[in-house]
C-alpha cells in the first residue's frame, strides 16, 4: 500500500451561474499511480431536495481553471507530501478534451453524494492521466455550497 492522503473540498459554491463546473481535478506527477479510495460530498446552503448528477471522466488533456488548490493532507505523519502535479477543486472553466466518460453518480442536494468503491473497483490514474469528478448541471438552488474530501493514495514518486 501507497502513502494515504486526504483532499479537502471546502466552499465550493455551485449554482446556475458557474455550472457546468467540476467538483475536483487531480493529475498524478509522471512517475505516480493515484488510487482513489473514497469520495463524499456534500452541501451546506440549499434547503431544496434535487437531484444531480457527478460524472466521472479520464484522460482530458487541457486543465480545469478557477477555484482552489487544496492541498493534500497526510493521513499519517510519517508520509511526505503527496507531490502530485494538479489539485483543484470548484473549477469555474472545466477541463476539457478527449475525455473519457467512466461513469455517472446520482446525488441529491439536500444528502449529498458519496462513492466508497469496492478495491477492484476504484478509480486509478497515473501521470499521463487526469481525474475530473464533473457536475454537469445547472442546480435550480441559487447557491449550493458543497464540502467534502477526497482520500487517495499515492504510489511512486
Amino acid at each position: 500500500m501507497g502513502a494515504m492522503y486526504r483532499i479537502p473540498i471546502t466552499g465550493v459554491v455551485y449554482s446556475a451561474a458557474n455550472a457546468p463546473m467540476d467538483l475536483l481535478e487531480i493529475v498524478p506527477a509522471a512517475n505516480q499511480l493515484v488510487i482513489v479510495h473514497e469520495l463524499k460530498w456534500g452541501n451546506r446552503a440549499s434547503e431544496l431536495s434535487e437531484a444531480l448528477r457527478l460524472v466521472i471522466f479520464h484522460g482530458y488533456t487541457t486543465a480545469g481553471s478557477g477555484g482552489a488548490t487544496p492541498t493534500p493532507r497526510p493521513l499519517s505523519q510519517q508520509y511526505a507530501a503527496a507531490g502530485l502535479t494538479t489539485v483543484r477543486s470548484g473549477a469555474t472553466t472545466p477541463a476539457s478534451t478527449a475525455g473519457v466518460d467512466t461513469g455517472t453518480e446520482p446525488w441529491n442536494a439536500l444528502s449529498g453524494g458519496h462513492i466508497l468503491p469496492t478495491p477492484e473497483a476504484r478509480e486509478e490514474i497515473t501521470g499521463s492521466d487526469r481525474l475530473v469528478f464533473h457536475l454537469p448541471d445547472s442546480p435550480a438552488a441559487a447557491d449550493l455550497t458543497l464540502d467534502g474530501f477526497c482520500i487517495i493514495e499515492v504510489r511512486g514518486g
